[in-house]
């Protein structure tokens, strides 16, 4: 019997959709301008760990640049051919080593684990019974450590039918426990991506409403949900807050950079973000996000890559929940102000300002204030 690991129930998912006491906040704690910093073109997927963002920038010479709320560092990772880069839970990097936009191959590495502290890469070659069919194209989010038992799923472009799960023993193929599932209800698309979590699966597509991947012996059966006012960008993730589930996704209007979090089913979002444009800033349809439970303080820590434009980092929390106290007995250090277009400045701007202070252990606190 092969090792499936999506065995939760869908309630376990949270397709009920739950009245939540508190307020909610979603702060902007600081934004990068890219659009100077790298080709978009060649830059097409990012994400977010531990305060730094990384973007896969493809081509004859592939990296891995690292942006932080200092701008964009000197140091560089070893890249991957295609644009596709995303995390496993353990906060290693997987880019895709498939050419795009050929189809994906046995015969060479696909994949590549990246430590991004360590710079220790291991490249991962599939197999066919763990082959996707059509285009390479974005990755999700994996499940558990890459580099030692870990799982991923990956669509092939244009290829609804089946999920390939790549399932790893030991920092190796588990060949006994990768191979193609058969998915029912799912259309086949473009930019499509699975991230894995402890019981479920999240499978996106750009222009169409989420699916929820569950178990159904070696296949899979797949439930479609709606979220309030979602758009058509690329870009959606879960995670858990308080014990419940709920969703980072990309809306109206579509292929600008507005965002919102919400269950799964709900009428109104939790919180929401304007859009900073007025028209399309890529031309990819994608607008990537991905968030990060930091329990220590019992917040969510929300990373936005909007190619072609920005990198902008968010705080998301309930004020009803156990929030620790972010300033006691610290030192301010820096205050930095951000207008209502994301444009940052050590003096206030006339009008409306994000005021961003950090202080001596490098914790930051957000408040607004007009000028």
């Amino acid at each position: 019997m092969k090792k499936i690991l999506l065995l939760a129930a869908l309630a376990a998912f949270g397709l009920n959709s739950f009245a939540q006491d508190g307020e909610f906040v979603l702060e902007k704690l600081w934004t990068v301008d890219v659009s100077s910093l790298v080709t978009t073109n060649d830059t097409r997927q990012g994400v977010g760990i531990d305060g730094k963002f990384y973007l896969n920038v493809k081509g004859e010479d592939p990296k891995v640049v690292i942006i932080d709320q200092n701008g964009l560092s000197e140091e560089t990772l070893p890249g991957g051919t295609n644009c596709g880069i995303n995390r496993d839970d353990e906060g290693n990097l997987i880019v895709s080593l498939a050419t795009f936009p050929s189809e994906w191959s046995t015969e060479a590495p696909m994949l590549r684990v990246i430590n991004p502290t360590t710079k220790a890469t291991k490249d991962i070659t599939l197999t066919s019974d763990c082959l996707p069919t059509g285009r390479c194209d974005f990755l999700g989010k994996a499940l558990g450590d890459m580099t030692g038992d870990g799982q991923m799923l990956i669509a092939g472009a244009n290829d609804g039918t089946q999920v390939c799960v790549v399932s790893m023993d030991d920092g190796e193929i588990d060949t006994d426990n990768s191979y193609k599932a058969n998915v029912e209800g799912v259309g086949p698309i473009t930019s499509t991506t699975i991230s894995v979590y402890e019981n479920n699966a999240l499978y996106v597509t750009r222009n169409a409403n989420p699916w929820l991947l569950t178990a159904d012996g070696e296949s899979m059966t797949a439930t479609q949900f709606t979220l309030p006012n979602k758009g058509a960008c690329n870009g959606m993730e879960a995670f858990m807050l308080d014990g419940k589930q709920y969703f980072l996704y990309p809306t109206l209007e579509n292929y600008q950079d507005a965002f919102a979090i919400a269950e799964a089913n709900a009428e109104t979002a939790v919180a929401t973000a304007a859009s900073t444009v007025t028209a399309n800033g890529n031309g990819f349809q994608c607008d990537w996000l991905n968030a990060e439970y930091d329990a220590s303080i019992n917040m969510v820590n929300i990373y936005q890559y909007y190619p072609g434009k920005h990198v902008t980092m968010w705080r998301f929390y309930n004020t009803e929940t156990d929030v620790a106290d972010l300033n006691v007995t610290k030192d301010e250090v820096a205050k930095t102000y951000v207008n209502m277009m994301g444009v940052e400045s050590a003096t206030p701007f006339d009008g409306v300002n994000i005021v961003v202070t950090t202080y001596s252990d490098g914790s930051k606190t957000t408040s607004k204030v007009i000028r």
